[in-house]
C-alpha cells in the first residue's frame, strides 16, 4: 500500500493500482518513496505528498481505484475550477485523462410517486429542467423504469416504488409493498439514466413498508422496515452485490417511518425519527430502543453507529407525522414534519409543516420558517439547481362533518404545489411551475440524463 496526501486529505492506494500505469510519473515517485523507506529502515507506509487542492487529490485516488469506470464529480457546480485542475494534475502525474464523461446539466426526476392517494395510476416518469423551466413526461417505450409488478391488488403499482437517491447517473428503486401485498422477495433496480437502462439487483430484502434508503459513496444503504432479520444492508452500485451492515437496532425490533440521508461530503449517514416495535425478547419499552426523536449517525468508513451525537435530539413531534429530510448545504440538514389534520368543532384544521435545521458542526437544532400550506403529509424534499424544494404532498380527509369523526388517513387528496425554501433568508415561496399532476409521496432524484466526453 502507498499513501497519497495533500494538506488535510490522505488515502491509501494499492501498489497494484499504481502499477497499472508503470510509465507514469506517479509510479516513479512511488518507487522512489518505497526505496527511500526501505533504505532508511522505516516501517511506515510510503507517502507521496502533492501540493495541490485536497479535492483534486481525492479525485486522483478515485481515478486510480475505478479506472475506466471513473466519472467526474458534480463538484464543478459550486467550484468550476475543480475539473480543470483535475485534468492538469492527471496530465502531470501521467495518468489517463484524455477522455472521460463530465457532468452534464442535472435534471430533476420523479420516477416514483404514490397512486393510491391520487387515483390517476401510473402516468409515467416526470422530468423537470431548469433550462426550459417546465416538466416533461417519459412513458411507454421511452420509460427506463422496470415493468409494473403484477399483483391482484389494484393499488400495487410501480408508482409505489421507493427511490433512494442518486450517485452520479445511478438511481436506486426498491418496491415498497402495501400492507395488503404479499410478503414475497422483491428485486431492487439500478437506473443508469445516461444509458437509459434498468439493471436488476438480486437481494434478500423484502419489499415491505417503512424501509429507508440512501445512496452514498457509490453504494445503496437500506435500513428498517418490517423485515425482522435483515436490519441493515448495503448494495454496491457497480457489482450489484448485497452484503450486511451493522445496525443500530436490536434483533427483536423493527423500525419504520424513519428518514435516512447522507451529508454533502457523503462521509456519514444520518437516520432521523422512526417508530420502533419490539417482537419477543426482553421486556422493554420501544422508546427505550428507539424514540421518534432519535438521531443516529453512521460512519461509513468505520462502520459504526452513534446515537444522539453530542446530545443532539430534535424537538418532539405529534403522532402519525410524516418526515422528510435533505442536506440543505455542506453543514445543514433540514427536516420537514407534517402531522395529520386536527378535527374540532369547526371541522378539519390543517397544521403547518414544522421545519427544523440541524447544524452538523455543533450538532444543534434550530427551528426554521414553517411551511404554511395544505397537503403537507408525505411532501418530499430535494435540492435542485441550488434551490431547496418541497414537492407535492397529501391531505387526510374526514369521513363526516362531526368533530367526533376520526380522520381517515386512507381518504387522501394530493397537490401539485412546489414550494421553495431559501436558507439565507429563512423563508418559503411558491414556484410558478407546478407538478404536471397532483402527486403524493413522490420520491425525487437529481441525475444526469446524458454524458459529455472531454
Amino acid at each position: 500500500m502507498v499513501k497519497l496526501r495533500s494538506d488535510t486529505f490522505e488515502a491509501l492506494v494499492s501498489l497494484d493500482q499504481i502499477n497499472q500505469h508503470p510509465d507514469s510519473f506517479l509510479a516513479t515517485m512511488v518507487q522512489l518513496e518505497v526505496e527511500r523507506c526501505g533504505l532508511a529502515g522505516l516501517e511506515q507506509i510510503p507517502t507521496v505528498r502533492r501540493e495541490c487542492d485536497p479535492a483534486v487529490t481525492k479525485e486522483v485516488v478515485e481515478v486510480l481505484r475505478q479506472g475506466s469506470r471513473y466519472e467526474p464529480p458534480r463538484a464543478p457546480q459550486h467550484d468550476p475550477r475543480l475539473l480543470k485542475n483535475l485534468l492538469h494534475e492527471l496530465a502531470f502525474l501521467g495518468l489517463p485523462h484524455q477522455q472521460f464523461a463530465c457532468s452534464s446539466p442535472h435534471e430533476l426526476m420523479l420516477p416514483c410517486y404514490s397512486a393510491c392517494c391520487t387515483g390517476i395510476g401510473d402516468e409515467g416518469m416526470f422530468i423537470y429542467s431548469a433550462h426550459c423551466r417546465g416538466w416533461a413526461r417519459v412513458h411507454g417505450a421511452d420509460d427506463p423504469r422496470p415493468p409494473a409488478t403484477p399483483c391482484k391488488d389494484r393499488d400495487w403499482r410501480r408508482s409505489s416504488t421507493v427511490l433512494a437517491g442518486s450517485s452520479e447517473d445511478v438511481a436506486y428503486l426498491m418496491p415498497n409493498g402495501l400492507d395488503k401485498a404479499p410478503r414475497q422477495k422483491s428485486e431492487a433496480f439500478m437506473l443508469r439514466f445516461t444509458q437509459g437502462v434498468t439493471l436488476p439487483i438480486t437481494t434478500q430484502a423484502r419489499g415491505l413498508p417503512g424501509q429507508a434508503l440512501a445512496a452514498a459513496s457509490g453504494k445503496l444503504f437500506v435500513l428498517g422496515g418490517e423485515h425482522r432479520r435483515l436490519k441493515a444492508a448495503v448494495a454496491d452500485a457497480y457489482t450489484g452485490v448485497w452484503f450486511s451492515a451493522p445496525s443500530p437496532l436490536p434483533l427483536n425490533a423493527t423500525l419504520d417511518g424513519l428518514a435516512m440521508l447522507s451529508n454533502k461530503a457523503e462521509g456519514m449517514l444520518l437516520v432521523l425519527g422512526g417508530r420502533a416495535e419490539l417482537h419477543q425478547g426482553p421486556s422493554a419499552a420501544p422508546a427505550d430502543v428507539w424514540d421518534t426523536g432519535m438521531v443516529a449517525k453512521y460512519d461509513i468508513r468505520a462502520g459504526s453507529w452513534n446515537k444522539h451525537p453530542s446530545g443532539c435530539a430534535p424537538p418532539p413531534a405529534p403522532g402519525l407525522t410524516s418526515l422528510a429530510a435533505v442536506a440543505a448545504d455542506e453543514h445543514t440538514i433540514m427536516t420537514l414534519r407534517a402531522a395529520l389534520p386536527e378535527v374540532d368543532e369547526d371541522g378539519v384544521r390543517e397544521l403547518p409543516g414544522r421545519v427544523d435545521l440541524l447544524d452538523l458542526r455543533m450538532w444543534r437544532w434550530r427551528e426554521g420558517a414553517a411551511l404554511q400550506r395544505d397537503h403537507l403529509h408525505g411532501a418530499a424534499l430535494v435540492i435542485y439547481d441550488g434551490q431547496l424544494l418541497a414537492l407535492g404532498g397529501c391531505r387526510a380527509a374526514c369521513q363526516g362533518a362531526d368533530a367526533d369523526e376520526e380522520v381517515n388517513i386512507y381518504a387522501l387528496s394530493a397537490t401539485d404545489v412546489v414550494s421553495c425554501y431559501v436558507l439565507r433568508s429563512n423563508a418559503w415561496s411558491e414556484l410558478p411551475a407546478r407538478l404536471p399532476v397532483k402527486l403524493g409521496y413522490a420520491t425525487p432524484v437529481v441525475v444526469r440524463t446524458r454524458c459529455v466526453t472531454l
